[in-house]
């Protein structure tokens, strides 16, 4: 069965707010540079790239079922940010949202009884479990170095330990 146009504006939308957030991760990176924290611009930086593949997905998922993504604008993210505890807090609460996105989409998808987006959907789900948990986990830790530089920099080393997925 042939995608819904109703869907494919769905999905669009989602590939276009993976795109927005890669643009937001690499914006936190940059500004992690600047600030001379390599090991938070460089996890950044490798979420950015994995939100670009999350819209490669959902765009290929959208072709296989013989739909065309719809691309849109992508708003500038912010460029400026008061520590990295705000930065991590920024994206734990971008990661929400993204939860929440998916969350509805397979709700929409039930109500449509669209199986196989509910079925392409849930990796996405589980997915956001992991990136929650991720920032969430060094939003506790930053919010625990508070305004102790030498907590930041260890803090910021464990972020270098980052792996590509």
């Amino acid at each position: 069965m042939k995608i819904s146009e109703s869907t494919v504006e769905m999905l669009s939308k989602q590939v276009n707010a993976e795109f927005y957030a890669s643009y937001l991760y690499f914006s936190m990176s940059i500004w992690a540079d600047r600030e001379n924290l390599p090991g938070l611009a460089k996890w950044m930086e490798l979420q950015a790239k994995e939100e670009l593949e999350h819209a490669e997905r959902l765009h290929k998922y959208i072709t296989e079922r013989g739909g065309s993504t719809i691309l849109a604008p992508i708003d500038l993210p912010p460029g400026e940010f008061a520590s990295a505890l705000e930065v991590m807090e920024a994206a734990y609460e971008h990661e929400l949202m993204v939860t929440d996105n998916f969350t509805r989409m397979t709700a929409t998808a039930l109500e449509e009884q669209d199986f196989a987006t509910v079925s392409a959907l849930r990796w996405f789900i589980d997915e956001q479990v992991e990136e929650e948990a991720q920032t969430s986990h060094w939003v506790d830790r930053l919010r625990l170095a508070g305004e102790r530089k030498g907590a930041l920099l260890m803090i910021d080393n464990q972020l270098a330990q980052r792996q590509e997925a």
